[in-house]
Order: C-alpha cells, then structure tokens, then sequence
C-alpha cells in the first residue's frame, strides 16, 4: 500500500535555481538599460485545474516502489487560472475559465489564418 502523488509535485521539484537566478539577472540588466520602470513589468502564469484529481489516495502498487500515480477516467474538463502580479507589488484580479456551454460561430468569422 502507497499514498498516491500528484504529477505536479514532480514538476515543482524540478525547478532550477540557476536558471532561476540568470532570468532575473538578465531582466534587471534589460530593464536598467532601457529605463523601464517596475509599474511596466508584468508576471503572469497560467495553472490548469481538473476538478477531482490530484486529492490523495491509499493506492495499491509494486512492492519496493517509492511512489504510485493515481489513474484517472478520462474526463479532463480544466479549470483555467490566470494570476498576473506586477513588479511593484501590485496585482491584476486573476482571470478564472471555466468550461464553456456552446460555441459561437462567429467565432470562426474574419479569420484570414483559418485559426482553430
């Protein structure tokens, strides 16, 4: 028996605080150069939530295993967050998507590229 994980955890220990460290470098460099104040520098990120997954469950596995990943069905509706923060503290209300309830044909119209 096993305490199931996420995915996601895995991803957050990948981080890099080298490369971290040089992306900031270089922004600092890039917005002294060019005179940019801290109220024109934004962050954002997105995140996708899928309702229901990523909870914690005692999962049967391999014995010796150090870690077992849930399965799922296949629904995959997603929750979108966008978060956005500025460089002088302040911050924009994040935009949340939710799934949509139809399509809109018009969406397809003026769209030289065929986008879709």
């Amino acid at each position: 028996m096993y305490w199931s994980s996420a995915m996601d955890s895995s991803r957050g220990r990948a981080v890099n605080p080298i490369t971290k460290a040089e992306y900031f470098r270089l922004l600092k460099d890039v917005t002294e150069e060019y005179d940019i104040p801290d109220e024109l520098v934004y962050g954002a990120d997105e995140t996708g939530i899928q309702t229901g997954v990523g909870t914690t469950e005692r999962v049967i596995g391999p014995a010796g295993a150090k870690m077992q990943h849930q399965q799922r069905s296949g629904n995959r509706e997603n929750i979108t967050v966008l978060p956005t923060i500025c460089a002088d503290g302040t911050s924009v209300p994040p935009t949340v998507i939710y799934k949509g309830e139809a399509f809109q044909t018009k969406w397809l119209q003026d769209n030289p590229l065929d986008a879709r």
